[in-house]
């Protein structure tokens, strides 16, 4: 885990990390917290962009109607992360339960 870039502000405090940790597809994480609350979002593929993350943030910050759609999970985005992350779920359930995590889709060795 990688903080890219940090903003410190009176009404709270957004990170711009990178991070290999997270679900399938997604690198980078901007956490946006303030007194008693926080959102975490996570930029999917090639969705992130700094430029867009940082106004993410700096709008989390800000405007507390937008904060409040993050937090209750009503804004668009947060419905499609907890879409992209339930399949993410799915996925490795069904990996799992056929055994092939250590293998990679090129992985002729494994297939014997």
């Amino acid at each position: 885990m990688k903080v890219i870039e940090e903003i410190n502000a009176t009404t709270g405090q957004v990170q711009i990390i990178e991070d290999f940790q997270g679900p399938i597809g997604a690198q980078y994480l901007v956490k946006v917290s303030g007194d008693g609350w926080q959102i975490q979002r996570w930029f999917f593929f090639d969705e992130f962009d700094k430029k867009e993350a940082k106004m993410f943030g700096v709008k989390s910050l800000n405007n507390p109607n937008f904060r409040q759609e993050c937090i209750s999970g009503t804004a668009t985005w947060a419905q499609i992360q907890k879409l992209y992350i339930e399949a993410e779920q799915t996925i490795v359930s069904i990996f799992e339960d056929y055994s092939v995590f250590e293998y990679a889709p090129s992985d002729f060795e494994g297939e014997k």
